[in-house]
């Protein structure tokens, strides 16, 4: 859920992991990825979201 902006374009990319920055597994590979090893992208943010739980059916 890190979310990865292109500087040029401003594409968006979610790269579908809660990490903050600094946080162990936390990186910019797979934005690298998505991008390409030749585009300048930023670190936007990770939301503070998480799926809602399941509801009980009792």
């Amino acid at each position: 859920m890190a979310i990865w902006q292109n500087d040029a374009n401003g594409e968006r990319f979610d790269d579908g992991v809660a990490l903050l920055p600094g946080e162990e597994g936390f990186s910019r590979a797979g934005a690298e990825a998505h991008f390409g090893a030749d585009v300048d992208f930023s670190y936007v943010g990770t939301p503070n979201w998480a799926p809602a739980a399941p509801e009980d059916d009792d």
